[in-house]
């Protein structure tokens, strides 16, 4: 049976409780920068003290006398290794293991591995099934940690002149790829400007995968795959915000979204968007379309 918001949120804290908290955040896109920065709005909204360690964070100094925290999203599958590596090491050296709401597959040695106070949250049934088979974790079903933040937290006040100024700023910035943040920058702006110039025309915007997990199909001249474009790195806490911040605030430039990157869509959703769905390379968008958004979310239409 899907766990209600309010049943994850009981679960989570009884299951941290007061335990030191360490979210571990993995190599990722602009989407699951949002889910990074939703997880901590979600679990701080409880009263949880969580601390973030980004790529590289030395997990075992600051884990092994507390809990835990993996990243939701889609890397526990067999097209990537980011999150099979992390809980490999790390599965004994922490008190407890915690996998927000994912979709997995594969990785079947891992998972029955896994000691019996895991804790493992799946975001669509099919993973759920799987994962109840294989793994004698703690295993329930749930929705998509963007489901749960805070959407409120990413629009702010005078943007542009935000992203004027973060452009200036952009040339001394550590950890940055300097041309694809000016060309990231660029199309916000010009965005924002095409939008306030166009009142009362409806924008139509394509937002579909140009990596491993698109399903092939032909990309159209003026897509834009946003997970891409503004995903900015992991260079700081600050770093991921701002990412998370430009790839919401540039899809809220539209009124129709078309794609099949699930962040996008979820985003979309919540932003109240009129959004078409399609799937990838594999069952999870539509897996996670039949979970949490079919009965949920009208604007939203699969194709």
């Amino acid at each position: 049976m899907k766990l209600s918001q309010h049943d994850f949120e009981a679960i989570m804290q009884q299951a941290c409780g007061s335990s030191p908290l360490t979210l571990a955040s993995f190599p990722g896109n602009a989407g699951d920068h949002l889910i990074t920065m939703s997880s901590l709005t979600a679990l701080e909204k409880l009263g949880l003290k969580v601390r973030l360690a980004l790529p590289g964070a030395r997990l075992d100094d600051t884990a092994k006398d507390g809990t835990l925290l993996v990243a939701g999203g889609g890397n526990l599958v067999p097209l990537y290794n980011d999150v099979a590596e992390l809980i490999q090491r790390m599965k004994g050296a922490c008190q407890r293991l915690i996998v927000l709401p994912h979709t997995i597959a594969g990785h079947e040695p891992l998972l029955r591995e896994l000691p019996d106070n895991t804790l493992i949250f799946c975001r669509e049934q099919t993973s759920f099934n799987y994962v109840s088979q294989q793994a004698e974790a703690q295993t329930y079903l749930c929705d998509d940690m963007v489901f749960y933040g805070d959407m409120s937290v990413f629009r702010e006040s005078n943007l542009p002149l935000t992203w004027l100024r973060e452009l200036l700023a952009a040339p001394g910035a550590k950890g940055l790829n300097r041309r694809k943040y000016l060309q990231a920058k660029g199309r916000l702006l010009a965005s924002w400007f095409s939008r306030k110039l166009g009142k009362g025309r409806i924008r139509d915007g394509h937002f579909f995968r140009t990596d491993r997990e698109s399903a092939g199909k032909p990309i159209p001249s003026d897509n834009c795959d946003a997970s891409v474009v503004f995903d900015y790195g992991q260079a700081s806490l600050e770093r991921v915000r701002e990412s998370a911040r430009d790839f919401v605030n540039y899809i809220d430039q539209f009124d129709i979204v078309r794609t099949d990157r699930l962040h996008v869509c979820i985003a979309a959703a919540r932003l109240g968007k009129t959004v078409y769905f399609s799937g990838g390379s594999y069952h999870k968008c539509r897996s996670v379309y039949e979970n949490s958004i079919a009965n949920q979310f009208h604007n939203v239409i699969w194709t």
